[in-house]
């Protein structure tokens, strides 16, 4: 994993923070306990993302958001989040291609955190209905628009054009 951070040095004793992504069927009840212990001893809490689940090819699985809501609780800390649905994240997104909200159009399927990460920037939204995208949840951000495929965004594209993103 040090390679995802460059050369900075891994310390696994007494870090800084502890940096909590997606390592899949590496989560262990062991491994958590070895991050709840660092975060208690001083250690930042902080999260590449906060899903809650994702649909694999087996099903629905649990995601990190889970484990950083378990670790937060444990830890009394607040994650600070750098993914999805932190606005600084969609904010960097859209100055990587000089973007604006007004003019952005964000797709996902997640409502928790692709429709929840749109509206803390203020761009518009699309909910894919695939996976999470038919969650019904009332507490839950709504989409500007909902569509049943990805393969339907060019139609609505045409449909709303500049009426609803300005050039």
């Amino acid at each position: 994993m040090q390679h995802l951070f460059g050369g900075l040095k891994l310390d696994r004793t007494q870090p800084d923070s502890v940096v909590v992504g997606d390592v899949g069927e590496g989560f262990s009840y062991q491994t958590l306990n070895v991050a709840l212990g660092l975060l208690l001893n001083g250690a930042r809490l902080l999260a590449l993302q906060r899903n809650l689940r994702w649909r694999s090819s087996t099903g629905h699985a649990l995601d990190v958001g889970a484990f950083i809501a378990a670790l937060e609780v444990a830890s009394g800390q607040s994650a600070i989040v750098s993914g999805k649905p932190s606005s600084t994240f969609f904010a960097g997104a859209l100055a990587e291609f000089d973007g604006q909200a007004s003019t952005t159009l964000i797709v996902g399927d997640d409502h928790a955190t692709d429709i929840r990460g749109a509206l803390a920037i203020g761009a518009r939204s699309v909910m894919v209905q695939t996976g999470k995208g038919r969650s019904r949840l009332p507490d839950l951000p709504k989409a500007d628009f909902v569509v049943d495929s990805i393969a339907e965004i060019p139609g609505l594209l045409i449909t709303i054009g500049d009426k609803v993103l300005p050039q």
